[in-house]
C-alpha cells in the first residue's frame, strides 16, 4: 500500500529542508559568537566593545582573526569527505545503499549542533571550536549528503521528471533556509539572553527529528531491471576498496558520442567552481556586511531570508519558464544563469548603499537553477547504473574546493577590509566569468552535433538499431 510520502513522491527532500534549516538558523549566529568570544578573550577588549554595533577600528582587528578561524572550519569539513567521496559513489552503484551515506552526515551534524551547546557555556578560546565540525566532517559531510541525495532521485525518476525532482529539492533547502533565516530573527527579537544556547537547542532538536525521518521513513531505493542486468553489483568488495576509485575514474573518462565526454568534463568543471564561489562567500558575506554597512545579526537575517524567499520563487518557476514557456535548452540556460551571477558579482562588489547590495543581489538569484540544471544534464549523459560514480568524482572535486577557495577568499578579504569589503566580490565575477566561457562552448558543442546527446548506451542502442535496419 501506498503511503502518504510514496503519495507525494515525497523522499530525500524533507532531511534537506531540515538540515538547511539549521544551517541558516545558526549561520549569522555561529560567525557573530566567534566575533564576540575572539574580541574578549584573544584581544582582551571589554564585552561593552565587543557587543553590538563593534565599531569599525575594533573590527579591523578582530575580524582577520576570525576569518582564519572560518577558514580552518571550513578546511577541516573538507578534508574527510574529500577523501571519503573517492570511494562512495563506485560503493553505492554496486550495493545500490543510498541511505546509510545520508544518514552518517546527518548523525554528524546532529553531533555537532550538541558540542555547540556544551563548548558556548565554557570559557573555550575560538580556536577550540573547530572542534564541533569533526563529526559531521568524519561522516562525509554535505558532500556525501548531496551525492546520495541526487543518486537517490536518479534511481527514483525518469527523464521526463528528472530535472524537475531536482529543482523541488533545491526549492526544499530554500525554503529551509528560508524559515531558518526568518525564526533566527525573531528569535533575536524575542530573547537577548541566552540566545546562543537557544538557537543551538533548537538546531539541535530539528537535527534530532531529521534522524528519526532518514532512519524510519525514508526506503531505501530499489533495483532496477537495468542495474540488476550490468553486473554493477558490489560481489563482496569493502568500502575502503581501491577499484571503486579506477571504476569511477573508468566511467568519467570513458568515450562517449557526441562529444559527450568533454560535455561531462565541462559541466563538472563548471559545478567545482559553483562551489568554489559558494564557499568563498559564505565564509565572508556576513563579516563583509558588518564590516561594509554595521550590519547586526537581525539585518543580515531579514537580508537571508528574502534572498531565499526570491529563491524559492526562483526554482518554482525558473526551469518552467526558461525550458518549458521559452523553450530554452538546459545547456543554454546554463550560460544565461552564470551571465547573470557574473553580472550580479560585479555589481555588489561596485555597491556603495545598503539598497545597491540588496539589487545586486537579488538580480544574482538565478544561480540557484544551476546545480539542478548541470546534475539533470549530467543525468542525460551517463547511465543510472554509473550515475552514482559521476556524481562522487564531482564531489570529491567539490570537496577540495575548499583549500583553493577558502584561503584566496580569506587573503583577498583581509587585503581589502580596510579599504572595501565588498571588493571581494571581483574574485567571485573573476570565477563567473570562467564558468561562462566554459558553459558557451558546451552551447557550441550541441550547436554542432545539432541534437541532443544521450547517455552512450542508449546511443549506442540506436546505433545497432540503424546498423540492423540497414543490413
Amino acid at each position: 500500500p501506498k503511503t502518504l510520502l510514496n503519495r507525494f513522491q515525497i523522499s530525500v527532500e524533507p532531511i534537506f529542508l531540515l538540515v538547511f534549516f539549521c544551517f541558516s538558523l545558526a549561520d549569522a549566529a555561529s560567525t557573530n559568537f566567534l566575533l564576540i568570544r575572539t574580541c574578549t578573550m584573544v584581544f582582551g577588549f571589554s564585552e561593552a566593545n565587543c557587543t553590538h554595533r563593534i565599531s569599525p577600528s575594533v573590527q579591523e582587528i578582530i575580524q582577520p582573526y576570525t576569518a582564519k578561524i572560518i577558514m580552518g572550519r571550513a578546511l577541516t569539513q573538507a578534508i574527510f569527505p574529500a577523501i571519503l567521496s573517492l570511494f562512495i559513489g563506485s560503493w553505492t552503484d554496486g550495493s545500490k545503499k543510498r541511505k546509510p551515506f545520508i544518514i552518517l552526515p546527518v548523525i554528524g551534524l546532529t553531533i555537532d549542533y550538541a558540542m555547540w551547546l556544551i563548548f558556548i557555556y565554557f570559557p573555550i578560546p575560538p580556536i577550540y571550536f573547530l572542534l564541533t565540525i569533526l563529526p559531521y566532517s568524519l561522516s562525509g559531510g554535505s558532500i556525501s549528503l548531496f551525492t546520495c541525495a541526487y543518486c537517490y532521485l536518479s534511481d527514483i525518476t525518469n527523464e521526463d521528471n528528472r530535472a524537475f525532482r531536482m529543482s523541488v529539492l533545491t526549492v526544499s533547502l530554500t525554503i529551509g533556509m528560508l524559515s531558518g533565516y526568518l525564526v533566527s530573527t525573531e528569535l533575536y527579537k524575542t530573547f537577548q539572553k541566552d540566545i546562543n544556547f537557544i538557537i543551538f537547542g533548537t538546531s539541535f532538536c530539528c537535527m534530532i527529528l531529521t534522524v528519526l525521518y532518514t532512519i524510519f521513513l525514508l526506503p531505501e531505493t530499489i533495483i532496477t531491471e537495468e542495474i540488476e542486468n550490468s553486473g554493477e553489483r558490489n560481489n563482496g568488495k569493502s568500502f575502503f576498496n581501491i577499484s571503486h576509485v579506477k571504476d569511477s575514474l573508468a566511467v568519467l573518462l570513458k568515450g562517449r558520442p557526441s562529444n559527450g565526454r568533454l560535455v561531462l568534463l565541462l559541466l563538472i568543471a563548471i559545478i567545482v567552481i559553483d562551489i568554489l564561489v559558494f564557499q568563498g562567500e559564505s565564509n565572508f558575506r556576513y563579516l563583509s556586511l558588518k564590516a561594509s554597512f554595521h550590519w547586526t545579526v537581525e539585518d543580515y537575517n531579514v537580508f537571508s531570508a528574502i534572498l531565499s524567499g526570491v529563491a524559492v520563487i526562483t526554482s518554482l518557476v525558473g526551469i518552467w519558464l526558461l525550458n518549458k514557456v521559452l523553450g530554452l535548452s538546459c545547456t543554454f540556460t546554463i550560460a544565461l544563469v552564470l551571465s547573470t551571477c557574473f553580472l550580479s558579482s560585479v555589481l555588489i562588489s561596485l555597491s556603495k548603499s545598503p539598497t545597491g547590495f540588496y539589487s545586486a543581489a537579488l538580480f544574482g538569484c538565478l544561480v540557484v537553477l544551476l546545480s539542478p540544471l548541470i546534475k539533470s544534464e549530467m543525468s542525460y549523459l551517463v547511465p543510472n547504473s554509473d550515475i552514482g560514480k559521476v556524481f562522487a568524482f564531482t564531489s570529491t572535486l567539490e570537496a577540495v574546493t575548499p583549500f583553493a577557495a577558502t584561503p584566496a577568499y580569506t587573503e583577498v578579504y583581509n587585503a581589502v577590509i580596510s579599504t572595501k569589503p565588498l571588493y571581494l566580490y571581483f574574485l567571485s565575477a573573476g570565477f563567473w566569468l570562467l564558468a561562462l566561457i566554459l558553459s558557451l562552448l558546451i552551447v557550441s558543442i550541441n550547436c554542432c552535433y545539432g541534437h541532443k546527446y544521450l547517455p552512450l548506451e542508449d546511443e549506442l542502442g540506436h546505433e545497432n538499431e540503424s546498423n540492423s535496419i540497414n543490413t
